[in-house]
Formats: C-alpha cells, structure tokens, sequence
C-alpha cells in the first residue's frame, strides 16, 4: 500500500516567515544609519577650500545616498510588509532588497578606491595637517 500524496498549499501562512521579514527589515534600517553616519564622517573630512587629500569620492557622499535611497527605504518596506504581512509588499521588499544589494556593492567598490586615493596620499606626503570637522 502506497501513502497518500501530500497536498501542498501556496496560500499557507507562517508567522515566522512574517516576522524574518520585519527583523531583516530592521536590519537594513540599522545598516542604512550607519551607512549614512559613516558618510557624514567622511564628508567632514576635508579642508576648508574643498580640496581633500584624502581622497575625492566622498565629497559626492555616496554613502548618504545609498544609506537613505536603498538601505532605508528596503528598510521600511520589510517592516511594513512584516507587520501587514502582504505578499505585495513582500515583493516590494524582495526587489528594494535587491536594489540595495547592488548598491552595497558600489559602496564598497567606491569606498575601496577611496582609500586607495588616502593611501596612496599618506604614503606620498607626511606633512599634512589634519583639518576636520
């Protein structure tokens, strides 16, 4: 005797799978306000006539943008549709989780060229006075 075949259902509702989207939710939150801290400290690194040795990507502040336009917004998405726990805004989240993924990525490109730019300054001059916020 065979058993019976089982049935699956795409319409089952998990409360875990609701709340994993309100706890990476509030994660992207957390990681866009450090992204957008850390840009504000790279942004008062400068001197005052607007020139910066250290490098010129962080004047554009790149990390705010990301930090406010992605990370954030994915953010607040995944809180909603946590708490509403609507598959439309489940999707939502999925590609503004998405987005915010390919934006970490060119964060992390730019910020890496950035300190090649400091390295590469410090390595050449020893003399300069630090002149910061």
């Amino acid at each position: 005797m065979q058993p019976a075949p089982q049935t699956v259902s795409f319409n089952q509702s998990h409360s875990g799978q609701w709340q994993a989207l309100t706890y990476t939710g509030i994660l992207q939150i957390v990681i866009g306000a450090i992204a957008v801290a850390l840009g504000i400290g790279l942004a008062c690194v400068s001197t005052p006539l607007g020139y910066s040795p250290y490098g010129f990507l962080h004047i554009t502040g790149y990390p705010i943008w990301c930090g406010v336009l992605f990370f954030l917004t994915a953010g607040i998405l995944g809180l909603i549709s946590g708490c509403k726990k609507s598959s439309h805004m489940a999707a939502g989240y999925l590609v503004a989780s998405s987005f915010a993924c390919l934006a970490s990525v060119c964060v992390i490109g730019l910020s890496g060229t950035d300190l090649s730019f400091i390295v590469g300054y410090s390595s050449r001059s020893s003399y300069y006075q630090y002149s910061g916020c």
